[in-house]
């Protein structure tokens, strides 16, 4: 797995575009926030224009084990296809770009296939991907959450390992996680769709 950048990114300067290059918004002082709502992206307008196609689910599970901790990604094959799309678009785009999907509510059917109890698990409702082209080192990966509401920052060295994923998803093959190995909260869990 790949080590996430431990130091912490530090405001630039007057404090209204930070060291990753992203905008901070106005309300950042009124008290903490995802990642996806304290900086937006000055986004690559290619990238801006993609719209999510298919199924893509989020989900986490509160009261599991340590083994189970992050999020965990499925997607039907019209969603798989269209998320290597997004990735391959953000990797070629000359600018920093960000991307906000509307995610589907995981079916039963999806989440039997990592076999947990099924009671425990909670969907996440949105997933934004931030890659500050050139403006942050190749091996960063951030994932972040608040209520519903997940993101992740990532470095260029990410793109062949969430490629990967994605590939593997569409294969109905996976049940391995991608992302940082400390803490554990970082990782995103890869499972295939199952179901209509």
């Amino acid at each position: 797995m790949l080590a996430a950048r431990s130091r912490p990114f530090a405001l630039a300067l007057n404090g209204e575009i930070d060291a990753l290059g992203m905008k901070r918004t106005p309300d950042v002082a009124r008290g903490p926030k995802s990642l996806a709502a304290r900086y937006t992206a000055m986004p690559d307008p290619t990238v801006a224009r993609w719209k999510l196609r298919g199924r893509v689910c989020l989900w986490r599970y509160r009261r599991l084990g340590p083994r189970w901790h992050g999020w965990h990604l499925a997607a039907d094959t019209e969603g798989c296809a269209s998320l290597l799309e997004l990735i391959e678009l953000m990797q070629r785009a000359p600018f920093s770009s960000r991307a906000t999907l509307p995610l589907t509510k995981p079916p039963e059917a999806v989440l039997n296939v990592p076999n947990r109890d099924t009671y425990d698990a909670h969907p996440a409702t949105s997933w934004t991907l931030i890659y500050p082209k050139r403006l942050t080192e190749p091996g960063t990966w951030e994932l972040s959450s608040s209520g519903t509401a997940v993101s992740l920052r990532f470095g260029s060295d990410y793109f062949p390992v969430l490629r990967k994923a994605i590939v593997d998803v569409s294969e109905r093959t996976g049940d391995y996680a991608i992302g940082t190995e400390l803490p554990d909260a970082t990782l995103i869990w890869v499972w295939w769709w199952s179901g209509t």
